[in-house]
């Protein structure tokens, strides 16, 4: 017999959930997500695998697998910018004027963990491995991990060896091996939350550090237009608040330190985009119009909850 709703939350155990109808990413479907009555999470139900997933929704296109992004005087600017906001914030060198006049962008890096002299780093859902370039460039020791061995292939060509295919648990690494363990856009994706958590707690070393960036369930756009914003659903699994991100590191062994919520405008121009099913050409003008909001909103408004993307920084207890 098909069971019709989840049996109970998968951050806080709750039973309680409301329905919620929501399109998949190019308005072929619908799919339902039930959002915990008690800590706000909404779960895709039922869950497909990732194989069933990955010919229609992981094909060459997506971001993940792509092996670069900005090209020449683009690509320039954005690594000068980069540095100089590394340096001056993370402790990655000297600080500078350059990175007290690129503030802005802190919010933008918030991903990138603090300099240790030292330091291992795990990237989970590593995809073709453009952080990891990014990371040993900044003298971390790197290791991958995803499931898609397309994105494996393409990271191994960007000059990444240790990598490992399949799910975090698959690769087997011993206890307290890593300094920092990072989850950019991965986490939403995995079937099982809490069991990632307990894996990544037992891997980090003590007070070692796990990053997560995911889609804000309560981001702005998502508020103003509600089933019709964009959930990429069947990809996201998993639709996270700041409540129940919470509850999941709490209940796993982490202390949260810090909680930031980025892309206000640009996360809204992109609801509204899907909500009113525009023309494909027209989203860059909504992306490059939020972003030139957010650049001068984040400042002031990173620490409340408007943000299509949350950004966590846990530490191991």
């Amino acid at each position: 017999m098909m069971i019709e709703k989840p049996n109970r939350c998968v951050a806080c155990g709750g039973s309680q959930f409301e329905k919620m109808s929501v399109d998949d990413t190019f308005h072929k479907a619908k799919f339902s997500i039930y959002r915990c009555v008690s800590c706000g999470i909404g779960m895709l139900y039922p869950l497909p695998s990732f194989r069933e997933l990955e010919k229609l929704y992981y094909n060459e296109d997506y971001h993940a697998y792509q092996s670069a992004g900005a090209h020449g005087s683009s690509r320039r600017m954005k690594d000068i910018v980069k540095r100089a906001v590394l340096d001056t914030y993370f402790g990655y060198g000297k600080p500078s004027f350059l990175g007290h006049l690129f503030y802005p962008f802190y919010f933008r890096l918030l991903t990138y963990p603090e300099r240790r002299e030292v330091g291992s780093y795990l990237d989970v859902g590593c995809g073709s491995g453009v952080k990891l370039l990014h990371m040993q460039a900044l003298g971390w020791k790197v290791t991958g991990v995803d499931l898609s061995e397309r994105a494996l292939e393409i990271a191994r060509s960007n000059g990444i060896t240790d990598l490992h295919a399949g799910m975090l648990g698959d690769a087997r690494f011993p206890d307290a091996m890593f300094d920092v363990v990072n989850l950019t856009h991965v986490l939403e994706h995995l079937p099982n939350p809490a069991e990632t958590f307990v894996e990544i707690h037992r891997i980090l070393k003590e007070g070692g550090e796990v990053i997560i960036a995911v889609p804000n369930f309560d981001g702005l756009g998502n508020r103003m237009f509600g089933a019709r914003s964009n959930y990429d659903v069947p990809r996201h699994f998993y639709q996270f608040n700041s409540k129940s991100i919470c509850i999941l590191l709490e209940h796993n062994g982490f202390d949260v330190e810090t909680i930031y919520c980025n892309d206000i405008f640009r996360g809204f121009g992109h609801s509204l985009f899907f909500a009113l099913h525009l023309p494909e050409w027209t989203q860059k003008y909504f992306v490059m119009a939020g972003l030139a909001i957010d650049l001068l909103a984040e400042p002031f408004l990173a620490r409340t909850s408007l943000g299509s993307q949350m950004i966590v920084k846990a530490k191991k207890r």
